[in-house]
């Protein structure tokens, strides 16, 4: 029951409306407050003003930037990035979110973490992701600000340079 809705397909605000969903589906709007069949879950918004869920199509979900970003990238694991992507996860959703494109995670770390909220394991938004970004050779998306020795040990796996590499490139991450 929803005190006020936001119709988004209308642009129209509605007010004492029934959302009547079976499984994970809407099936019907219908005007005013209908009782719920016997061994229906009834959800009192009554009072509540309720919208659809908000989309963010550019995160990265796994990561935010901060002032140990250079230090994080030596010593975080793939691990770290999904537990500390659960976390943010939550967070957006909380914050009305429920579906977000990540384009550019580690691949062991957001698929684990796409896996994990479809399955209802953790808490989160459904999540469009992207994986490892292609890059070029020392391009946004590689490895950079580190010394040179350094950067040859932290070079991405999905940078490339030419259309050959960057096709195996593409299709490593269609792979995976």
């Amino acid at each position: 029951l929803c005190g006020t809705l936001l119709d988004g397909k209308n642009i129209t605000l509605l007010t004492q409306v029934s959302i009547i969903i079976e499984g994970n589906e809407i099936t019907s709007l219908d005007k005013g407050f209908t009782k719920p069949a016997s061994g229906d879950k009834l959800v009192d918004l009554s009072k509540k003003f309720v919208m659809p869920g908000l989309i963010d199509s550019h995160v990265h979900i796994t990561h935010e930037l901060g002032p140990n970003q250079i230090l994080d990238e030596v010593t975080l694991t793939s691990s770290d990035a999904a537990l500390e992507g659960a976390g943010y996860a939550r967070i957006t959703l909380l914050a009305g979110f429920t579906t977000i494109a990540d384009l550019g995670a580690p691949n062991d770390a957001i698929f684990a973490l796409r896996r994990a909220i479809r399955e209802n394991r953790v808490p989160g938004p459904r999540i469009l992701a992207a994986g490892s970004p292609i890059t070029p050779d020392g391009g946004h998306g590689d490895a950079n600000g580190f010394a040179p020795d350094v950067l040859n040990v932290l070079r991405s796996e999905t940078a490339c340079s030419g259309a050959d590499a960057c096709r195996r490139a593409t299709r490593r991450q269609v792979q995976a």
